[in-house]
């Protein structure tokens, strides 16, 4: 009984685990920061553990991935909108460039 509890209590908290940034993603317009790889892997962190937990039953250690794989996808959806809005070839103080990795900017520039 209390090893059950224990386990649909770390599974509701761990259903928290994404909601922040998936508000926040709802939320801003800017998404500097925010990583797609890592949402990537949240996503089929997700699908692993409901495919599991369906297949074991133990369903305590899959519910997290009834919240946590829907917020992956709105995320990952709003990170494919703003890389493609209009301002996605700015910075974020506005000087022409592009995004050449790791939130660095090349300017793109000519020199005078």
């Amino acid at each position: 009984m209390v090893v059950e509890l224990l386990a649909w209590c770390g599974a509701a908290l761990s259903c928290l685990l994404c909601i922040p940034q998936a508000a926040r993603t709802i939320r801003e317009e800017r998404l500097d920061g925010v990583s797609a790889c890592t949402y990537w892997i949240i996503l089929a962190n997700a699908a692993v553990w409901a495919a599991w937990s369906l297949l074991t039953g133990e369903h305590a250690a899959g519910a997290p991935a009834l919240v946590n794989g829907p917020a992956a996808v709105i995320i990952l959806r709003r990170l494919l909108a703003a890389r493609h809005s209009p301002e996605a070839g700015r910075s974020p103080t506005g000087f022409r460039g592009r995004r050449c990795g790791l939130g660095l900017w090349r300017w793109s520039g000519r020199r005078r």
